[in-house]
């Protein structure tokens, strides 16, 4: 595994940066090293004429946008507005802000995103961990990988319609994941996601429920390893990256809820932070064809937090302990509306196949007597 330099990125940028653009094939290593020297001293050209005019234009727009790239990465320092500019050009590639959920992309706008280059090569392969989120819920990083300098196929990119695509089983592609907490497997759990293109994916790593108590804390500063096999390559990929908690959290101790004949639940309490909401409820009895409860989560607007994940544990006298993660609400939310639904299947109990909607989600069944709006404001 290897931690590049700040040299090392920069190089590699500029190389990236003239594939993706369409650049002259020696174009990166002459600015390249005319950025390692000085930018100073300039001419004037006479003025070019036809099809030279048009290369050299071209040839000033990459030079210029390398430039750009070169004097900020080779300082040493990316604040969060020029890490904002920076993501929008084409060859800084913002995989957070281009594929991950509503609190990634947040985090990205709020500055709290942790840019880095932490790579390990094998067989040609080389793969990345390029930014890392962590707010003491859930750790998420974003992946990169490159053959020989050129994008290769990791993950299968998300159709128009939200699916992901058949996964690609093509040399490179993603097989398999274990990762450690301070070199401890522990009961972490992780969950793989398509990123901004086939070549980049994000992993999101949280520490799961045992099924007898929630959800234990993770550490706010640790190590997170990451060993990832790929089709085709033999050794394992190896990860290094150094995780700290950023984010100031909320928690709020509620101990409310609702009853409705024989189904009933209590939320205990809910941790909010940029990143992500968390809930922890405690529910009890269920229909009966045996479906169980879930919830939405709604602020006063009516936007609903999408989920990220869920654990569901038995308690001794019965009910059921809930630990839910969805994405963030407005720092501004004046209350939340819990919305208890059942999933509809075709011909439950004995079919166990989800009914789909209009647009290929599963059907829900809210109960409207179940819900619940709690302001927050005041808590």
């Amino acid at each position: 595994m290897t931690a590049l330099s700040i040299e090392d990125q920069l190089k590699e940028q500029i190389q990236r940066a003239a594939r993706e653009l369409e650049c002259p094939k020696d174009l990166s290593e002459r600015v390249w090293e005319s950025s390692r020297r000085h930018i100073g001293q300039t001419s004037v050209p006479r003025k070019p004429s036809g099809q030279t005019r048009l290369f050299r234009k071209a040839a000033l727009a990459c030079a210029a946008a390398f430039l750009l790239t070169a004097a900020v990465i080779a300082s040493g320092f990316v604040s969060p507005v020029m890490a904002e500019t920076l993501g929008k050009l084409p060859f800084v590639q913002n995989i957070f802000r281009l594929a991950g959920d509503f609190g990634l992309q947040s985090a990205v706008d709020k500055g709290l995103v942790k840019e880095m280059r932490i790579s390990d090569t094998r067989n040609g392969f080389t793969l990345s961990a390029v930014q890392v989120l962590y707010d003491g819920t859930r750790a998420s990083v974003a992946l990169q990988l490159d053959e020989a300098g050129h994008p290769a196929s990791l993950f299968s990119p998300v159709k128009d319609n939200g699916i992901v695509q058949q996964p690609s089983k093509g040399k490179g592609s993603f097989n398999r994941l274990e990762a450690q907490i301070r070199g401890a497997k522990g009961n972490v759990a992780w969950v793989l996601g398509p990123g901004a293109d086939a070549s980049s994916a994000i992993v999101t790593v949280s520490v799961a429920s045992d099924e007898s108590t929630r959800r234990p804390a993770m550490p706010d500063q640790y190590t997170l390893s990451l060993e990832i096999s790929l089709n085709g390559i033999h050794e394992p990929f190896q990860l290094d990256i150094p995780v700290r908690k950023n984010t100031s959290n909320r928690v709020l101790s509620l101990n409310t809820g609702k009853t409705f004949g024989k189904l009933s639940w209590k939320l205990d309490e809910m941790e909010s932070s940029p990143v992500s909401t968390r809930l922890f409820l405690q529910t009890s009895g269920m229909t009966a064809d045996g479906r169980e409860m879930y919830f939405d989560v709604v602020d006063e607007q009516g936007n609903e937090a999408g989920w990220i994940d869920i654990y569901r544990y038995r308690l001794q006298d019965g009910r059921k302990q809930l630990d839910l993660l969805y994405e963030p609400l407005a720092a501004d939310t004046r209350s939340i509306t819990i919305k208890p639904f059942l999933y509809v299947y075709k011909d439950a109990p004995d079919n166990r196949i989800a009914e789909i909607d209009s647009h290929g989600n599963w059907t829900k069944e809210y109960i409207p007597e179940l819900q619940l709006t709690i302001p927050l404001q005041k808590q």
